[in-house]
């Protein structure tokens, strides 16, 4: 493996970085591996999406990636959810659990769950009269300096609900918000109390009790204290929160569960569940909590989640899909290629298309996008299907969906801007689909082949809001209100086709080098007059020269008949500072604010710039790659090669294959070419080197 060291940069660069504000980690890292209950890591991963929604990524991590991956630096909150302590002392080992503890003592936040908080505790002692089921022993995190008891009552046993109940837990201290009432019904099944009696003296102003169990327990008949259910511990500059009980449990997600009496008995204090949740995590976690302040009909991110939401909730928020078309007789007669996968009702005008993901009722003809109010087609196999309306010459949009990303005026920008260009050929924007609410633009395009297959090249397909936007590798893009997302398609054939109207000729290695066209567009157009987008290779877009992410690059492609159709994914933050920051927060003084608009307008031309250019020479030219390393963050940047006794090296460039190429500092005819792993959080610290001279 391979670590970057921080870019040197210049003095200018330097000064720049420290006026940009420092971005804010945004992923909620929530374990799930062996040991891990599937209803618990289900139940948190829901209230975790629901309750932190747009601000943070909740991403499901295994011991491997907590072991290995450099995650640190974007993470906010660090969650274990219920399950068995044993196996995760096993899979995390001595080198998961120290990093996981040197993260919150250094400002990370923790939340431990159930066994997540046995597991968090100095030592633990659980069911020790059943031979069966006990475990006791000393746990290196310690983030509660002393004894975790458990389960707090009988009945006990592993994936079953046999000991489940419906607890009472008080509230304990000033601190407790005065919309919350003292005491509440919560769920519990296993679970431990904190035994602050053998906290050592010296220890104890580090620890808070938030919340103590009503019913007495066996384990402490002669305690005539309430027992400790939930802790604030304090741990160097971090803190952690541990519960006993399983405060994550909503008993709307609870269906078939066996006691009835016990759901409803959650049931009861539902709303003030969550508002305890919202506390832990805000006041005592200091995550973001805010709900976000999404435009009218705009759903939370979660809304079509299928781990937060019921498939016919996720149906009845399905948001037409509408076109915008420069050359709506060209864009229909391309669409109709579709025809020939269509089912049920086709007309001439109007046609549905069960693909391989999703299903789309396209409406060349439509009646109703004028109003949005375009009911979901109910189609064969697939559920419910997303309405494609291709709008007519006059753009009947309504207006709520043109605040968000007004079609027409796109259209203006993107004549203009390609007005500054005489004799050059055009297609990026020429139709646009956009839709108010959407999975994820690039999913809906790559994961339905029929679909895609009728969009002309050029084809930008913009969502105002995504519920599932894609990263790379694991992670996801979060996407509030003034963020741009957008997927483009581009195609190329892999054989040169004389025939009028076939894709250009590209050698199919070049194609890898298209996410860095993208790069190069995003730079052009946001870039040194603005807020200084910068492209961090091999796929992250930062401002200031390198001091705050604002968006990434994520191009999948498919190979059909000699052509490779291209979906170039981009997300870019323009106008919302939630999660990290964005590009107005950081314009100079006096600069007008972005636009999604003119941005995109913007990208498309300059893209279109690029694409003329890469496709005329055949690849990326000498001249595209020297454009790309003035844009990038790593010209002379210093890497260390693990791989290679921890051999120092130098970035030099790209290699053909569009990988990093590097020189040993102490010897530059010794050659290393370093490539992603494909698994990293940070693309630039997970590295595989190779020595090719």
């Amino acid at each position: 493996m391979a670590s970057i060291s921080p870019n040197p940069g210049s003095a200018a660069s330097t000064t720049a970085a420290a006026r940009a504000p420092a971005p804010a980690p945004m992923n909620v890292l929530l374990y799930a591996d062996e040991g891990t209950s599937p209803a618990s890591v289900s139940q948190t991963l829901a209230t975790l999406r629901a309750l932190l929604g747009g601000r943070y990524d909740v991403v499901q991590v295994d011991a491997r990636t907590l072991r290995n991956d450099p995650w640190e630096p974007s993470t906010a909150l660090v969650v274990i959810p219920g399950g068995r302590d044993l196996p995760y002392l096993r899979k995390l080992g001595v080198d998961g659990q120290a990093r996981i503890a040197a993260y919150v003592r250094s400002g990370g936040r923790y939340l431990g769950i159930c066994a997540g908080a046995y597991f968090a505790s100095q030592e633990i002692e659980f069911e020790v009269n059943d031979p069966d089921l006990c475990v006791t022993g000393k746990r290196d995190m310690a983030f509660f300096p002393g004894m975790a008891r458990g389960a707090v009552y009988p009945g006990f046993q592993y994936d079953s609900e046999a000991g489940a109940r419906a607890t009472i837990i008080y509230l304990v201290g000033k601190s407790r918000p005065a919309d919350l009432p003292t005491a509440l019904n919560v769920y519990f099944n296993g679970g431990c109390f904190f035994d602050v009696e053998t906290v050592p003296a010296t220890h104890r102003a580090a620890v808070t009790v938030l919340a103590s169990y009503q019913d007495p327990s066996p384990l402490a008949p002669s305690v005539n204290a309430a027992l400790p259910a939930v802790v604030e511990c304090a741990v160097g500059q971090g803190r952690a929160v541990l519960m006993g009980p399983h405060i994550e449990y909503a008993p709307t997600r609870m269906a078939g569960h066996p006691d009835t009496a016990l759901v409803a008995s959650l049931a009861h204090d539902e709303p003030h569940r969550q508002r305890l949740l919202a506390w832990i995590l805000g006041d005592r976690l200091a995550l973001d909590v805010r709900a976000l302040q999404m435009p009218p009909g705009v759903p939370s991110r979660h809304d079509l989640d299928p781990a937060t939401c019921a498939p016919e909730d996720a149906a009845a928020l399905h948001k037409p899909i509408v076109v915008a078309s420069l050359d709506r007789v060209r864009f229909i007669e391309a669409v109709g290629a579709t025809r020939r996968r269509a089912v049920g009702g086709a007309t001439e005008t109007n046609w549905t298309v069960e693909d391989d993901h999703d299903a789309f009722r396209i409406e060349t003809a439509p009646s109703t996008a004028a109003d949005g109010a375009v009911a979901p087609y109910k189609a064969a196999q697939q559920g419910y299907a997303w309405p494609v309306s291709v709008l007519g010459p006059n753009l009947a949009q309504p207006r709520d969906d043109a605040a968000l990303f007004d079609l027409v005026r796109f259209q203006a920008n993107l004549q203009r801007e390609r007005s500054k260009y005489r004799y050059m050929p055009f297609a990026m924007g020429d139709h646009v689909l956009w839709s108010r609410v959407i999975t994820s633009t690039q999913t809906v395009l790559d994961q339905n082949p029929a679909f895609l297959a009728g969009l002309p090249s050029g084809t930008i397909f913009v969502g105002a809001h995504q519920t599932l936007g894609r990263g790379r590798g694991r992670n996801s893009w979060i996407s509030p209100p003034g963020c741009l997302q957008f997927s483009m398609v581009v195609r190329c054939s892999i054989r040169p086709n004389p025939k009028p109207g076939s894709p250009p000729y590209l050698p199919p290695a070049s194609t890898v080098f298209v996410q860095y066209l993208m790069g190069l567009a995003v730079a052009a157009a946001t870039g040194p007059n603005r807020a200084g987008v910068r492209v961090k290779w091999p796929n992250d877009l930062y401002a200031r020269d390198g001091a705050a992410k604002v968006g990434g690059i994520l191009v999948t492609s498919s190979l059909l008949d000699n052509v490779f159709t291209l979906v170039v994914g981009c997300g870019l933050n323009v106008a919302n500072a939630a999660p990290t920051t964005s590009l107005n927060a950081l314009l100079p003084e006096g600069a007008e604010p972005l636009t999604l608009e003119q941005t995109l307008a913007e990208i498309a031309v300059e893209f279109d710039r690029k694409w003329n250019e890469f496709v005329g020479c055949g690849g990326f030219s000498e001249a595209l790659r020297q454009e790309y390393y003035a844009a990038w963050l790593h010209s002379g940047q210093q890497v260390t090669l693990v791989e290679h006794e921890g051999r120092a090296a130098r970035i030099v460039g790209l290699d053909e294959h569009g990988f990093l190429k590097t020189v040993a500092a102490d010897d530059p005819h010794v050659v290393y070419v370093l490539q992603p792993d494909g698994n990293s959080f940070d693309m630039m610290r997970g590295l595989i080197s190779k020595k090719v001279q």
